[in-house]
């Protein structure tokens, strides 16, 4: 069944109802759909007036998902001004969302983003031999998160083979700048671009990782992005990256059917008029996530095509990777929330998020230690 809902001249109205699934599921997905009507209206403070046109059963149309799709481009040609909503997440959704989609492509040339720091010497080869690129989404006063990671997990990555990069916007403040022109002095690791390093700029910077891979380590097999927060099993991401031969994937804590927020006061708070569903399409947490390598072109390319999204990994994981048709996947043990890291817990994980630097230097004391047993 789908519900078309359209806000015209201050209120919700249910403007078309085709059936075309089991009866039974009738009077409860109406129910939920007069629950969502209520949510629409408390969030805009739109009227209570509400017009349907849920006629009898003799009046439901039988429609295929192809008849539903094209019934609904031609009539919603006639209603151009109306903001849509749809509640089923099928195929005919992925074509309704890719049109939506379309309609948001910048008609202006590509955004350039440009490199203040940068390393083109990281990948010998463009990476053709290298199993794993860490691409490290740091804030430019985190000196000090770097730092432990380059100590704890990220040193050991480097060990084991893999690269670790940091990707930076420009600090507000300007003391620093030679600070972290410094470290990078120290370091050569990391790469800054040269828009202003705020929340709101989330998406450029992983738009500047994407970027920066398609132009210097092209041939990458994996990229793990992650942000500076994170504690990381380096050993199961070599052991999955070296094992596995994937492509055209995303891999990550899989967040599906997920609804936007749509209360004002919540920091993921998400307009109507910014997105129209009620539902994402499939995207994974942005903590951390791994690409295969052959995606990360594919998605720069499309991602500076389109209008931004302040939602980082609904936009790059979720749009622009349902644009191009790069599925995303279940990783699991890969977690964005903090995990228990004790040592026999530790080596069943891939991930755990929310780490100061005091703990990474904590935790990886303890793992380091070789003198523990684990319950078989």
């Amino acid at each position: 069944m789908v519900i078309e809902l359209y806000i015209v001249k201050n209120s919700v109205q249910i403007v078309h109802f085709y059936h075309y699934k089991k009866q039974s599921t009738t009077n409860r997905l109406i129910l939920a759909i007069r629950h969502k009507i209520l949510e629409i209206k408390q969030s805009l403070g739109i009227s209570e007036k509400l017009y349907n046109n849920l006629h009898n059963a003799n009046s439901q149309e039988n429609l295929s998902e192809h008849e539903e799709y094209h019934k609904f481009l031609s009539e919603s040609r006639k209603n151009a001004n109306k903001t849509f909503f749809f509640f089923n997440s099928t195929e005919t959704f992925h074509k309704l969302f890719v049109t939506w989609l379309d309609s948001r492509s910048n008609t202006d040339v590509p955004f350039q983003i440009n490199f203040t720091i940068n390393h083109n010497n990281v990948c010998e080869e463009q990476g053709q031999q290298l199993s794993i690129l860490i691409a490290v989404t740091s804030s430019a006063t985190h000196l000090e998160s770097r730092a432990a990671i380059r100590e704890t997990w990220g040193g050991f990555a480097k060990d084991k083979g893999a690269k670790i990069v940091f990707f930076l916007g420009l600090p507000k403040n300007p003391k620093y700048k030679t600070r972290i022109w410094d470290e990078n002095t120290k370091f050569q690791d990391i790469i800054q671009a040269t828009f202003l390093d705020t929340y709101s700029n989330l998406t450029l910077k992983t738009i500047s990782v994407l970027k920066w891979v398609s132009e210097v380590c092209s041939l990458v097999k994996y990229v793990l992005k992650v942000d500076d927060d994170m504690f990381i099993n380096v050993e199961n991401f070599l052991t999955l990256t070296e094992m596995k031969n994937h492509s055209s994937l995303i891999m990550g804590e899989l967040a599906h059917e997920w609804h936007p927020v749509r209360s004002a006061k919540n920091k993921w708070f998400t307009s109507f008029v910014e997105y129209p569903f009620n539902v994402y399409p499939d995207f994974v947490f942005g903590p951390s996530y791994l690409l295969t390598g052959d995606t990360i072109s594919l998605l720069y390319n499309e991602s500076i095509k389109m209008k931004l999204f302040h939602l980082e990994d609904v936009y790059i994981t979720g749009f622009v990777a349902e644009k191009v048709n790069i599925k995303r996947i279940n990783l699991p043990a890969m977690f964005n929330t903090p995990r228990d890291l004790q040592p026999c817990n530790f080596k069943n994980l891939l991930s755990s998020h929310g780490h100061t630097p005091p703990d990474m230097r904590r935790h990886w004391m303890w793992l380091t230690r070789r003198n523990f047993k684990c319950e078989s």
